[in-house]
């Protein structure tokens, strides 16, 4: 099991709720609740990346991220393997990392262990994960989440503006959108961030408050409109009710 954070802000976006299909599309025995359970955790995945107290079952295969992208190397070999995945995916890396050029997953022949092997414009040689910054490994693993299933998926990603400039966090918006839109994955962002809100449309924002020690839910209004407020500004003065930021 794993620990839930109390947050102030989701943000969510999908396609037409393919999940929603797919869940309807297995026949499940006798409305059985345990294989619903096991469907939806095969589907569900929480990031939290670098937060390793948060593990509380080690997943060290290929198919699915840990929580704290802990086996980021094994997955992302895995998704790479497919040629045009790779390709895409170093094309998001060049728009959203300065210098990037090349990635690779090196195998060790005696251990089995997979590293992580970045290359930059202008050096010769390819650099593991000890020598990226935050920014670029975080990126990686976002990438990483998302590209990780062809069949649609629910990703809730805590944090991901974590060691991100705000250009990087608004191409990042417009990532997931598309990706929610070619896959059918539902990906829901709790965030912190005045930039990220700052690229949504209210139909995507919902606000967590807590409130006499109740945590409570605020869908914002689809229709709603400003006149001249960016909704990072209606959230941050609580113009769209769900209470303060904290």
């Amino acid at each position: 099991e794993e620990d839930t954070l109390s947050k102030n802000t989701f943000v969510g976006t999908s396609s037409q709720h393919k999940i929603t299909e797919v869940l309807k599309s297995k026949k499940l025995k006798n409305n059985d609740d345990g294989e619903l359970k096991d469907l939806f955790q095969k589907i569900y995945s929480r990031i939290f990346i670098d937060k390793k107290e948060l593990v509380r079952i080690k997943i060290n295969g290929n198919q699915k991220l840990r929580i704290d992208a802990g086996n980021l190397a094994s997955v992302l070999k895995r998704i790479i393997e497919d040629p045009l995945k790779k390709e895409e995916i170093i094309e998001w890396l060049q728009l959203l990392i300065p210098e990037f050029e090349d990635l690779q997953i090196s195998r060790d022949n005696i251990s089995g262990i997979d590293t992580l092997l970045v290359k930059e414009k202008h050096t010769k040689q390819y650099f593991q994960k000890d020598l990226l910054s935050d920014g670029t490994y975080n990126i990686l693993s976002l990438l990483t989440a998302v590209y990780q299933s062809d069949e649609p998926q629910f990703l809730c990603i805590e944090e991901p503006e974590n060691g991100l400039n705000p250009y990087v966090i608004r191409e990042l918006v417009g990532f997931f959108r598309q990706l929610c839109e070619e896959k059918g994955h539902y990906i829901w962002l709790n965030t912190h961030s005045p930039t990220l809100v700052k690229e949504l449309q209210p139909k995507e924002l919902i606000l967590i408050n807590k409130i006499g020690g109740e945590t409570k839910a605020k869908q914002v209004d689809k229709n709603l409109k400003f006149k001249s407020m960016p909704l990072d500004e209606a959230w941050l003065t609580n113009t769209l009710g769900g209470g303060l930021p904290w």
